[in-house]
């Protein structure tokens, strides 16, 4: 049974949203705020990552590597500059703990943002199109208007 998607942001996600800028629909390479990194992984934890991806998305999630990457970086670099302020020790498994525990839920809310941006665009579309249509009609009673007018102020053919 699919998981429950969040409506209401929560306030972690406005938080890491806010941070991370306007999420685009479309491809983020040309966008200026956002930059290409790259890193090597073992392959298995590659391979485990893209088959969670999968998994996501079959049960409705609209995510992709960056959404999740995104947001636990963020999430990494608030747990370190939380820690630094606490105390001089960083113990990295709890920076770890801190950083990956509101991932999941910031993760539905970037999925739930995503898709209204997208059912917004899918619905002004259909609005246009029936806007389109409604001006074709109005332009086929027009021509026979037009072409009954052209037959009425016509001389009779003898």
């Amino acid at each position: 049974m699919p998981r429950s998607k969040k409506v209401d942001l929560s306030a972690v996600a406005r938080s890491a949203v806010s941070s991370l800028g306007a999420i685009p629909l479309g491809r983020k390479s040309g966008n200026p705020d956002f930059v290409s990194s790259s890193f090597y992984v073992p392959k298995k934890i590659n391979i485990r990552f893209d088959r969670a991806l999968l998994t996501l998305k079959a049960q409705g999630f609209e995510l992709d590597r960056s959404d999740i990457l995104s947001v636990l970086m963020d999430r990494f670099t608030s747990a370190v500059a939380a820690a630094e302020k606490q105390s001089d020790e960083l113990v990295f498994e709890s920076l770890l703990a801190v950083a990956s525990d509101e991932l999941l839920a910031d993760g539905a809310d970037i999925s739930v943002l995503k898709r209204i941006m997208r059912d917004s665009m899918d619905a002004m579309k259909a609005d246009h199109d029936r806007a389109l249509q409604h001006l074709e009609e109005l332009k086929g009673q027009w021509q026979a208007f037009l072409e009954k007018q052209d037959v009425a102020s016509s001389p009779p053919v003898a």
